[in-house]
Order: structure tokens, then sequence, then C-alpha cells
């Protein structure tokens, strides 16, 4: 899929009971980024939540959608069928204390694998850790579904994507040769696997 968002694009995510993007709830402490609760309900840390993504968030992805992701970006149509399917996937959105999308990611599960399908932050909102926590709430969920190994694809040129994943425990395992725009970038696949009691190691 196109995680290659991760520091220089966006992503998607989901779970929980529907919350619109004006619902983040929680207390801003401190200037760090917030993780969700599995009941759909957000803990804010600092001014950034994290809250399952739903069909309202659409609107403004596709504000940035083309930009970020330039040959493989997804229609709105694209995310509404992403979003429907909560037995298979799983979508996330980090949103600023006034509802205000920054960021996105979300993966595919089947059986004991999946495979990220996107991430990333809006480039206005980079640097701040925001892609990092999207990750890492794809992990937690993976955990969660009892994965047993996550997978992900991310451009070969994108050093900087390459660098967090590889500090979130995934490795390379192979390459996909012209997977991105249209031949002309290939991409590394990666992969993170979960130990015994499903605990990535």
């Amino acid at each position: 899929m196109r995680p290659e968002a991760a520091t220089s694009a966006t992503a998607v995510v989901g779970g929980g009971a529907a919350r619109t993007p004006g619902e983040a709830t929680g207390q801003a402490v401190g200037n760090g980024v917030a993780q969700a609760v599995g009941d759909g309900v957000a803990r804010a840390v600092g001014v950034v939540a994290l809250v399952p993504m739903t069909a309202a968030h659409i609107e403004a992805v596709m504000w940035h959608e083309a930009g970020m992701f330039g040959p493989e970006a997804w229609s709105a149509n694209a995310y509404r069928e992403e979003l429907a399917d909560r037995r298979h996937r799983a979508y996330v959105a980090a949103v600023d204390a006034a509802g205000t999308l920054l960021g996105w990611a979300g993966m595919r599960v089947v059986g004991d694998e999946a495979e990220i399908c996107t991430v990333g932050t809006i480039p206005a909102a980079r640097r701040r850790g925001i892609a990092r926590a999207l990750v890492r709430w794809l992990l937690d969920e993976a955990g969660k579904r009892r994965v047993r190994v996550l997978f992900l694809e991310v451009r070969v040129d994108n050093d900087a994507a390459r660098a967090l994943y590889a500090s979130e425990g995934f490795a390379e395992v192979g390459r996909r040769r012209g997977y991105y725009e249209n031949g002309r970038v290939d991409a590394m696949v990666m992969c993170r696997v979960f130990g015994k009691g499903r605990r990535a190691r």
C-alpha cells in the first residue's frame, strides 16, 4: 500500500465508536501526542488527539490527498469503502484541539497478518511526532487483534519514513520494482514480527 507518507505524506485508521473531527476529548497536558482508547474516546496530551477515523474526516483528507500522494492518491469513495470494513480495517485520525485534521493512518488485517495501508501527517503539522504516534497506534491495535506479522511498503527514496519505521521495529524483507509514480520509484517492503503473546520483538 502507501505508508511512504509517514513523515512526508499522510495516512488513515479507525476502530471504536464513531466521533466527528470536532469531538476529540481530554485535557491538554504538556507537549505530547494523545492516545486513542478502545471505546473511541480520545485522551489528549498536548494539543493533538488520536480519534477513530470516520467518514466525517474524508472531506478534510481529500484537501491533502493528491498533494501528498500524487499518482497513488485515493478517491473519497475508496476511503469510504475502507472505513466501512470495520472487521478487516483499522483507521485513526490525528486532530488538534479545534478538531482540525493533522494526520491519519490505517491498516488491513486478515487472520494473523496485517498490512499498513497509509500513514502520514499534513505538511503544516510535521516534525511534531504525529506520524510516530499514528504508527504506534497501529502497532497497539495490531497487538489487540493478535497479529503475528505486520507489513508495509515505503518508497526507497524516503529516508525519513524508512528511519521512522526502522526505529519502531520494522526490518526490510524485500523490494517491489517500480511500485510508485507509475513505475519510476521502487518500494521497500518492511515487516515487524510479533513474538509470543503477540508482543513485538
